[in-house]
């Protein structure tokens, strides 16, 4: 295992074959995107599948928005429902603004004419 950890470590250590291209040093998104593609270098060093880490990515994302939205005011809920509504046309993303509209007491007439429309109230 220590000859394992030391490969990794000496990858790790050498100049990173993933560079980043950056517009302005130092900025926020910059560090991220390094970080970024550091942590995906780490991963295909150990063999990990990008794939596999992205869905689990995404899917923690997923169930932490919707612990989120559950905490959300009629207010807010509406204004997150105006702005995620089109995600209904997505399979992956149509639970957002789904879980919105189970939460809110009443759902507005412009977003029950979109979901008769669409066929979201049958599927």
């Amino acid at each position: 295992p220590w000859q394992m950890i030391a490969s990794l470590q000496t990858s790790l250590s050498l100049p990173s074959a993933l560079t980043v291209p950056c517009e302005v040093a130092n900025t926020e998104e910059c560090s991220v995107a390094q970080s970024a593609a550091s942590v995906l270098e780490f991963l295909d060093l150990l063999k990990c599948s990008r794939l596999a880490v992205s869905v689990e990515i995404f899917e923690d994302l997923k169930q932490r928005l919707d612990k989120y939205i559950q905490k959300f005011e009629e207010p807010k809920l509406l204004l997150f429902l105006k702005e995620t509504i089109q995600l209904l046309t997505v399979r992956e993303l149509k639970n957002i603004p789904i879980t919105i509209i189970k939460r809110l007491k009443t759902i507005p007439p412009q977003y029950l004419d979109i979901l008769a429309k669409k066929n979201f109230l049958t599927e």
